[in-house]
């Protein structure tokens, strides 16, 4: 144990004179530098004041000298009234350290420091680290994990305000956005009352879970009776209130919500915009932004399926459209492309085993393509809205929008201003 103590003891002082040569001004001394300071603050304070060098007169406007068990210390000026801190040397660091070390219970460096600054002048935080890196016990101990408030499931709310085209009892429009993949989820609601916000959360708990954070674009008090009318329901729901942030739904993004929504009513020929809220919710969770991902990849790790989006005869009838079909068309298919692997093999396109008249259509389905078969219209792409990333004006056909014939969102080229292709809802009104 002492053999130990002592190698510690010669690691220390050896790693501390490293650091005192890398350094030109240090307010740890050596037991050299120690001792002639206080042999030339003995003799400063024997000659006469007017015959006392400039540097003797800093050194005992700094100093004072004092006997402490037996042994003469230096002090900071004024100290020995109020509290005496004394300086120490290089050689007693290790034994100062080692008894503080342990009345703390092996404590941190701010912790040593803290306790040893009320007493000794010099001591550094430097040196303290020094010690305790030569402390087998301390070097044992796990350090802990960074922490950061990323890692926990943020969920903002917000309310899109429809009192001037309500839909019936209508009124309201709750958004419910995660914060890291800006998916969102939005309900219709009578009103924007805690009661209401608190059974659609409920709902959407029931599909999703609840976030670790909840916060809201206006005042936290909102947030905090949202979390009370919600324990009515999960007595141990514990969800901490999110700090305020700047909303990300500001008024240019409500009023494109709403110019989006009349443009699906209209599109859909109906006045409920209600109605027409679930698939204004997946148009934009299935949005590329600027990393060409979308909040939905993002958000569920996969791209959103919508139905098939294969080939189809035209004596298709829908109530063909079952799994025993399909699972019939897949062992054709696979056992086609395992007997015949020189032959070009049968393509999805070739989907007429779906049909009643599969047999007839199986053998001539490359001669029959154009007359036969007709293709299964891609729902997803005609409910996906184009969004470019313009940084030119969108002034040419490399446009996504102007290609498509048409006008750019607010959701187009977020970061450029100038635009010449406008929104198609501002040329209605």
């Amino acid at each position: 144990m002492a053999n130990s103590k002592q190698i510690r003891r010669d690691h220390f002082n050896q790693e501390l004179q490293n650091l005192l040569e890398q350094k030109t001004k240090s307010n740890l001394f050596t037991k050299e530098h120690h001792d002639e300071l206080i042999r030339e603050y003995i003799d400063a304070n024997r000659k006469l004041a007017t015959t006392r060098s400039p540097q003797e007169i800093r050194l005992l406007n700094k100093f004072d000298l004092l006997r402490l068990e037996g042994t003469k210390r230096l002090v900071k000026r004024g100290s020995k009234f109020f509290g005496t801190r004394f300086f120490v040397h290089s050689g007693e660091l290790f034994r100062i350290f080692e008894k503080a070390h342990h009345e703390l219970n092996h404590a941190s460096a701010k912790k040593m420091f803290d306790y040893l600054r009320s007493t000794y002048m010099n001591i550094t935080m430097e040196s303290i680290t020094l010690y305790i890196q030569t402390c087998e016990f301390c070097q044992t101990k796990k350090s802990l994990k960074g922490f950061d408030s990323r890692q926990f499931s943020k969920w903002l709310i917000g309310f899109v305000d429809m009192s001037n085209s309500s839909d019936g009892d209508y009124r309201y429009i709750l958004k419910y956005q995660d914060v890291c993949t800006k998916f969102c989820i939005f309900k219709p609601l009578k009103g924007n009352d805690v009661e209401q916000v608190a059974e659609n959360l409920r709902e959407i708990f029931g599909w999703l879970g609840a976030p670790q954070i909840l916060g809201y674009e206006g005042d936290r008090e909102f947030v905090e009776n949202v979390k009370e009318k919600l324990k009515e329901f999960y007595n141990d729901l514990k969800i901490i209130t999110g700090k305020e942030e700047e909303s990300c739904q500001n008024s240019e993004w409500k009023n494109e919500l709403k110019k989006l929504l009349t443009t699906l009513c209209k599109n859909r020929k109906t006045d409920s915009w209600a109605k027409v809220i679930p698939e204004l919710q997946f148009m934009l969770n299935t949005i590329e932004d600027h990393d060409q991902c979308t909040p939905y990849e993002r958000f569920f790790g996969r791209k959103p399926n919508f139905g098939l989006n294969i080939a189809l005869p035209k004596n298709f009838k829908t109530e063909d459209l079952i799994e025993e079909k399909l699972e019939q068309f897949c062992r054709q298919y696979l056992n086609t492309n395992s007997n015949s692997s020189k032959k070009p093999s049968t393509s999805f396109n070739d989907s007429a085993i779906l049909s009643d008249d599969s047999d007839a259509h199986v053998g001539n389905s490359d001669s029959d393509t154009d007359e036969s078969e007709e293709t299964f219209p891609n729902l997803h792409r005609s409910m996906s809205v184009v969004v470019c990333h313009c940084k030119t004006g969108c002034t040419t056909k490399r446009c996504s929008c102007l290609a498509a014939n048409s006008k750019c969102s607010s959701f187009c080229h977020r970061q450029e201003k100038y635009c010449e292709n406008r929104t198609i809802i501002d040329d209605d009104e």
